[in-house]
């Protein structure tokens, strides 16, 4: 079979690889992060369930097998960059929605929260898809700054406690909604939102350009001796 990764024709007889998934891990540099992300064979799209047993299966089948690949790092930070983005952009949303509520211009105020939610789900999603694709442990990753009112109540404390503080806050916000108190709707978004949404855009960042660097790092070439 052959086997052709992101272009490049891999040769069976350098490695004596018995497996096609063999033959791709010889032809990587070691501790390369690279996952594949599409594959043909003979021209015809390849499912998920098919792939495997093809990466598995013998190099001695015939056909020609495509395949593309990126890194699950910069997969990662992707996935970061676009959901710190998507907070950034809500963040004048705070003080308008606070002013809505207090007067009563509950439909307005709710429409401008609602894409602040969404924007905070998009996070959330995003941090765990994030971990999964990069074997992230949060709660073992480099601790975080304090960034001030609403964000983590102490300095050095880590990505844990930002879910957390994340969690707690518009599970707040969503019980005062759900009972009609804007009040304390508005209070809590206009006092402790702009802190939380700080903190995590400081947490994805942070996550995001430490993938890029170890990616960076990886990337580099050996020095000479």
């Amino acid at each position: 079979m052959d086997v052709i990764l992101d272009g490049k024709r891999l040769d069976p007889s350098a490695s004596r690889a018995p497996t096609v998934e063999a033959l791709i891990a010889g032809a990587l540099p070691a501790g390369d992060d690279r996952m594949i992300t599409a594959a043909q064979l003979d021209g015809q799209s390849v499912s998920d369930e098919h792939l495997a047993a093809l990466l598995a299966g013998p190099l001695a089948g015939a056909g020609r097998l495509e395949l593309t690949s990126q890194s699950t790092s910069l997969l990662a930070a992707a996935v970061l960059g676009q959901a710190a983005g998507a907070l950034e952009e809500t963040a004048d949303f705070h003080r308008p929605i606070a002013e809505h509520l207090a007067a009563g211009r509950q439909g307005e105020g709710m429409e401008l929260l609602a894409r602040c939610l969404t924007a905070w789900e998009l996070a959330d999603r995003a941090l765990r898809q994030a971990a999964q694709l990069a074997r992230l442990d949060l709660s073992a990753a480099t601790p975080l700054p304090s960034t001030g009112e609403g964000g983590p109540s102490g300095p050095g404390e880590g990505p844990a406690v930002q879910i957390a503080a994340c969690r707690d806050v518009l599970g707040r916000i969503q019980r005062a909604m759900q009972v009609g108190d804007f009040v304390d709707v508005a209070d809590r978004v206009e006092h402790e939102l702009p802190g939380l949404t700080d903190g995590w855009q400081t947490l994805l960042v942070q996550l995001q350009q430490s993938l890029l660097a170890g990616r960076k790092s990886l990337e580099a070439p050996a020095p000479e001796c």
